[in-house]
């Protein structure tokens, strides 16, 4: 592309393909989201020229995308087509791309990409480059685009395209729509979804690295969270209660909310005695520091559960449900707030 090409496709992309991302502000669910973005990756291949374009977001929750590699947002693939390229990008593009944060192309990636089934029909995908979305030195994402009539990508256009990359990754993060849909609006904790999205995750770490990993169930018995016209005075005492846990909670705990008054940690390389005193470490400090609200202590009790992975467990669920028993068992004690399976 000329550099007066260059320049209009930047015109263009910022007054209409990044204006979508600006609908990301108001997204109330997934699909929308989703939607929105496999927008922008339509813009992107129109303006710039290309074939086909492919857009790959870190969620906020993951260290890393790879495991989101089914959530293509793309332009000028068939499904035929999908399945190779995300086989593709998980084990040559993502790789090369998060470790030297530079564009990186591709010439005659077809045998890579073509089914079997299309072995004998011409394909679209004849050079490919792969641009970084940097973000605060961080790699929010991957830009990958195809051309075949046209020159090959050269490396004037990786600079080109990792500029474009890094608009997108701006206006995403801009919206906030990401960590809207991700969490609790009145916490801040991650929904029940995302928690399991990263439960499984972590689960495939902890065996890959031969590392602990534990989870706390937390039950919040409180008068007020039944109390529907305290609406106001609801939101203040969880945003408080939420502040707290995140203050004696570790960087690294996942927390979500799950229920009105049940919330989960997870928590990576943590065996179950060292969770277990975690545990009983939120636990005391309510008891120590109750939450006060309009000048009065709310009454408030807050029991746990822990449990460890185990090498019998197909997934997490029977770790989730020997932890939520080691809180039954608390609660029905009488004299612990915490109890361990």
């Amino acid at each position: 592309m000329s550099s007066f090409a260059q320049e209009r496709t930047v015109m263009s992309l910022t007054s209409q393909s990044f204006a979508l991302c600006q609908k990301l502000a108001h997204m109330e669910n997934e699909s929308s989201l989703y939607k929105a973005l496999d927008d922008v990756v339509r813009e992107v291949a129109k303006n710039c020229e290309v074939d086909a374009a492919v857009l790959v977001m870190r969620k906020p929750h993951q260290p890393d995308f790879t495991s989101y590699l089914h959530d293509l947002h793309s332009f000028g693939l068939s499904n035929e087509e999908k399945k190779p390229l995300s086989f593709f990008l998980a084990q040559t593009v993502v790789p090369e791309v998060s470790q030297r944060m530079k564009p990186m192309t591709r010439d005659d990636v077809r045998q890579n990409l073509v089914s079997e089934q299309a072995q004998g029909q011409r394909s679209k995908m004849v050079s490919m480059l792969a641009a970084p979305m940097v973000l605060h030195r961080a790699l929010a994402g991957i830009l990958v685009l195809f051309r075949s009539e046209i020159a090959a990508f050269c490396e004037d256009d990786g600079e080109f395209f990792q500029s474009v990359a890094a608009l997108i990754a701006e206006e995403v993060e801009n919206s906030g729509a990401y960590l809207r849909l991700a969490k609790d609006s009145t916490t801040g904790f991650y929904s029940r979804r995302v928690f399991f999205e990263a439960l499984a995750h972590e689960i495939a770490c902890a065996r890959r690295y031969q590392e602990p990993l534990s989870a706390v169930v937390l039950e919040l018995d409180a008068t007020l969270l039944h109390q529907s016209d305290n609406d106001r005075v609801i939101e203040q005492f969880l945003k408080r209660f939420s502040q707290r846990i995140l203050a004696e909670a570790r960087q690294s705990d996942i927390i979500a909310r799950v229920s009105d008054n049940t919330f989960l940690l997870l928590q990576p390389m943590t065996g179950g005695q060292s969770s277990f005193e975690v545990a009983n470490r939120i636990c005391d400090h309510f008891k120590q520091n109750p939450i006060v609200v309009n000048d009065s202590p709310v009454p408030m009790k807050l029991f746990g559960g822990v449990s460890s992975l185990s090498l019998s467990d197909d997934d997490g669920s029977a770790m989730l449900i020997r932890a939520d028993n080691a809180l039954s068992l608390a609660k029905k004690s009488g004299n612990k707030d915490v109890g361990i399976a």
